[in-house]
């Protein structure tokens, strides 16, 4: 964990609302999601997962590939983007740890050429371990896309209570994917 002491927000910290919740609100920044889809499309391939799809809002905007599967730990989230998604028939959900090995070798049988998450890796503890296993499941020469928030400094009581470990530097990020 970087220098951040985290109690000086436990005192702070109402856990009363959820993520579930938080995710719901979050489904209304229409222009938010739309800018942030554009800049990852240009990257993804035809098979994608989403890693920490929540409700789907980034989700969304993949629906048009060949196959598109969004895999949560939330098994809340699994419930909502399989109601808000039912019927599509390129869509699939799972319930995914990514720190299972084992069940990212599962995963690897779908082919997929492209992985995007977007806020996800700064809530799992082990964050190597998930990159890891993104990049067993991706098929040779594809592309893990990646979306989080940036700068430790910035590091306060709304990441401590949205589950954040950290927030990420460019070096920092560029070290654990190697």
């Amino acid at each position: 964990m970087p220098d951040v002491d985290m109690s000086q927000y436990e005192h702070l910290a109402k856990f009363d609302t959820t993520l579930v919740e938080n995710m719901s609100i979050l489904s209304a920044m229409d222009n938010y999601y739309q800018w942030i889809s554009s800049v990852l499309r240009r990257y993804a391939g035809k098979r994608v997962l989403d890693i920490g799809c929540a409700n789907g809002n980034l989700t969304q905007f993949f629906l048009d590939k060949e196959k598109i599967m969004g895999v949560d730990y939330s098994k809340d989230y699994l419930k909502q983007i399989k109601k808000r998604f039912k019927g599509r028939k390129k869509f699939a959900s799972a319930f995914f740890d990514a720190t299972d090995e084992k069940q990212a070798r599962k995963l690897k049988k779908n082919r997929f050429d492209t992985i995007v998450t977007m806020n996800t890796f700064e809530h799992i503890k082990d964050d190597v371990k998930a990159m890891r296993n993104a990049y067993t499941i991706l098929d040779k020469g594809g592309r893990f896309i990646m979306f989080v928030p940036a700068g430790m400094w910035l590091y306060s009581i709304l990441d401590y209570e949205g589950g954040h470990y950290r927030r990420y530097t460019k070096q920092e990020l560029a070290n654990k994917l190697r």
